[in-house]
């Protein structure tokens, strides 16, 4: 009897202590993991220096403000609900470089932790309360830009934080010459939820379908969890309780739970296009004994995937397309670009950055129907992957690597011109949306290109799967981190680049970041430095006009009502950038170098004259089709006429370029050595 005793004693003990320890047992309540080029359901608000935000392209969110003025930056959740546990903590992960500057609420590390119960939607003006950041954010430092385990920061005690509509903010700040490097990711709240069944269902649910693909959204009611189903009739199973479901978010067919979890929405793939999809969701806490969930009136709704039969346009006629340019007429350099602008911007209708991924069924699609993607083709050859339209397209969650997702590169980064991809008005085109400048591509590869320009580099830190390269420029006079194409495709790259100077006054662009620096200059009336031009009308003349580029001319003109006319005119490149064509100054008048070099072919030496504007130092150089400098030389400058020879006998047959460059003004000519 006394052992039965004891064993009943032991038994009512273990369910004690098992009960205690089940209710003080933390849950998840938030967690956000940023992908590759998304901030997740985070918002970033910059209040001083556009040009140093919160970026997502290595899947971590990170920002530097070193080099450029005194900035301010917020990194902003969504709304959190601290009513729904208690004993909250708050963890993240961390690394820092750099010096920074020299105030902060952790020694020397320009970030704070705040929160807020009545967000305005301006940070400015919102009332925060700054939180106590632990030791280990400060000493996260590292020289290397890979966040590790070691760097996790947990325990920061936020229990005493109630509300419903709670925001965290991660304001950053720094100087011009004093800014660290921050990387934040894994960012987990987590509570003792009280093992009570929730009475409230979710609400506000939104449904976002594509052709093969659909966006839900919701907002949790008091429960911590909730779970989705999806069924092509409107009829459903009420989840049991007790029951753990396992939820998968690629539909197969009939009735498919699609998620079950802490967060608030989800992308499911799988669809079929043309067809309707019913909703319903049930809110739940997962640490009642048994699981209960909320069955009456649970949140419904439905969506139908687009049919995914796109109309495109009929390309215009020879005769059409000679009437489109007719204002040209024998106009040459400045005149003739602003002509051009004249024409591309008259009838140009802005998308949204929405209507891309429409507009690319039209634009972008090869032959067998898929995505044309130039970061992974092979011409002539097997891509390593093919995407497949909607079905592959970024829905925020992976493509981190390659081959898994597509999403919209900017061959001309938007973080050059402000970083906008809104369109006030359809009358207000964009660069930011402006199909000429954004293309379809691999999501991974598209993150490692990052806001860096087109280039070459011969010792690539990273080489896609098709062979396209990023490290640091091999070409002189060109500085820093580039993205070099395959060759098939690098003339494509270039006139667009020469389309965006056509279209866009980008001289303006020049000094916004550091990246756009490398390739534009607003000294020249085309926008970009010399080295750089001579790069682009060597990558035009290398890779001519293609099939595609001409399709997707036509394609883009039935859409936007625009066309790229260098891929109509190749021949108007030189016309535009390089036949004597000079510089701007600061009060836009032009002046140029007159330039003349022969004989062209040249055999043993090649003689030029010009006439020199200022007595400043005269460099010239000759280059090859690659970019590498072959000849170069410095003259004393004499202002007025001058002549010189250069011996050309040692340089193989080929095609070569003649630069020469005073101070702001230069210009190109081309010739063949036989």
């Amino acid at each position: 009897m006394k052992q039965t005793y004891l064993s009943l004693f032991t038994a009512l003990l273990l369910f004690f202590f098992t009960s205690i320890s089940r209710m003080n047992a933390q849950t998840i309540i938030y967690a956000q993991d940023f992908g590759t080029n998304t901030s997740g359901d985070w918002t970033t608000v910059d209040v001083a220096s556009p040009t140093d935000i919160w970026r997502f392209t290595s899947g971590y969110a990170q920002i530097n403000g070193f080099g450029d003025e005194d900035d301010q930056d917020w990194l902003i959740s969504p709304a959190i609900n601290m009513n729904i546990a208690t004993n909250e903590t708050f963890a993240f992960k961390s690394k820092n470089r750099y010096a920074g500057a020299t105030t902060g609420a952790a020694p020397n590390t320009n970030l704070e932790l705040k929160y807020t119960t009545n967000y305005t939607g301006d940070p400015s003006t919102t009332t925060w309360v700054t939180l106590t950041l632990p030791a280990s954010v400060a000493t996260s430092n590292n020289t290397t830009s890979t966040l590790s385990a070691s760097a996790s920061h947990s325990g920061i005690d936020i229990s005493a934080i109630a509300g419903t509509n709670v925001r965290f903010g991660f304001r950053y700040y720094g100087t011009a010459a004093a800014s660290k490097d921050w990387q934040i990711d894994d960012i987990q709240i987590a509570g003792v939820v009280p093992c009570v069944t929730p009475t409230t269902q979710a609400t506000a649910l939104v449904t976002s379908p594509l052709a093969t693909s659909a966006n839900i959204s919701w907002t949790k009611g008091d429960g911590s969890n909730t779970l989705v189903i999806v069924n092509t009739q409107n009829a459903f199973t009420t989840p049991v309780n007790g029951t753990t479901y396992t939820a998968n978010t690629v539909y197969s067919s009939g009735e498919q739970i699609v998620y079950t979890g802490i967060g608030s929405n989800v992308s499911v793939t799988g669809l079929t296009n043309g067809t309707t999809y019913f909703v319903r969701v049930y809110n739940f806490n997962p640490c009642t004994t048994p699981i209960t969930y909320v069955t009456t009136a649970p949140l419904s709704g439905s969506f139908t995937t687009s049919t995914n039969t796109v109309t495109c346009g009929t390309a215009p006629t020879a005769a059409q397309i000679n009437t489109y340019y007719a204002a040209v007429g024998t106009l040459t350099c400045a005149p003739m670009l602003n002509a051009l602008r004249t024409i591309i911007t008259t009838n140009h209708t802005g998308r949204t950055y929405t209507q891309l991924w429409t507009d690319y069924q039209c634009s972008d699609k090869r032959s067998d129907g898929k995505v044309w993607d130039m970061y992974s083709d092979v011409p002539n050859g097997t891509p390593p992957y093919l995407f497949t339209f909607g079905t592959d397209q970024d829905n925020g969650t992976l493509g981190t690597i390659e081959g898994q997702k597509y999403n919209r590169e900017h061959t001309m980064p938007k973080s050059w011109y402000g970083g906008s991809t809104t369109l006030v008005s359809a009358t207000m085109p964009i660069p930011g949306t402006d199909l000429f400048n954004v293309y379809p591509t691999d999501k991974k590869v598209n993150g490692v290109r990052g806001n860096q320009p087109y280039g070459e580099t011969n010792a690539p830190s990273f080489t896609s799967l098709n062979g396209c390269k990023y490290g640091i420029s091999s070409i002189s006079g060109i500085a820093g981190e580039v993205f070099e194409p395959i060759n098939a495709y690098k003339g494509d790259f270039a006139r667009n680049y020469f389309y965006m100077a056509t279209r866009y006054n980008i001289s303006n662009f020049a000094t916004t970041t550091a990246e756009a620096g490398i390739a534009l200059s607003d000294s020249f009336y085309t926008g970009f430095h010399s080295a750089y031009l001579a790069m682009l009308y060597r990558w035009h003349l290398a890779d001519p006009v293609s099939q595609k580029e001409i399709d997707r001319n036509n394609a883009v003109y039935a859409i936007q009502g625009n066309r790229n006319p260098y891929i109509d005119r190749p021949e108007w490149v030189a016309r535009v950038f390089v036949s004597n064509c000079g510089t701007k100054v600061s009060n836009e008048e032009r002046y140029t170098i007159p330039l003349s070099i022969f004989p062209n072919p040249a055999t043993n030496s090649l003689r030029f004259e010009l006439t020199s504007m200022t007595s400043q130092a005269i460099e010239y150089r000759i280059t090859d089709v690659l970019g590498q400098v072959r000849i170069q030389k410095n003259i004393t400058g004499v202002k007025g006429s001058i002549e010189d020879e250069v011996a050309t006998s040692e340089l193989p047959n080929g095609v070569y370029f003649f630069q020469i460059q005073q101070g702001v003004y230069q210009s190109i000519k081309r010739f063949v050595k036989q």
